[in-house]
């Protein structure tokens, strides 16, 4: 039975890779190392919004889970790790950061075939 299961969930993985990123590219950005691009990535939750407005600065904050194959990166995610997604030529990059002392990352399936990363919008 763990066999059909198995097999069931790396068919999903593969239909997922395919078919759930392909408008947009990804770039892993570890913190101090060199970036590689990811592919497979897909976005889970879109968090809360938050606004600071000053005098000199409008920043707004945006929570992002990024779902990537444990396969694709070369190390855990970390804090201050990056990733960035370019869009029709717009690149948004995310931190890796913990939310509210939860981890930076979990695995996304009982298998550990890929990561949960939670980051934040910074640009």
């Amino acid at each position: 039975m763990s066999d059909m299961l198995e097999r069931g969930a790396e068919w999903l993985e593969s239909v997922r890779r395919s078919s759930l990123s392909a408008t947009s590219t990804f770039t892993y950005h570890p913190n101090g190392g060199i970036s590689y691009p990811i592919t497979g990535v897909t976005k889970g939750t879109d968090g809360r919004n938050l606004d600071t407005n000053s005098i000199d600065t409008f920043i707004t904050v945006r929570d992002m889970d990024f779902i990537v194959p444990v396969d694709e990166l070369d190390a855990v995610p970390k804090a201050g790790d990056e990733i960035r997604e370019t869009q029709n030529g717009v690149t948004y990059r995310f931190r890796v950061m913990a939310h509210n002392s939860q981890p930076e990352y979990r695995y996304h399936d009982r298998l550990r075939s890929s990561y949960r990363i939670y980051t934040t919008r910074v640009n």
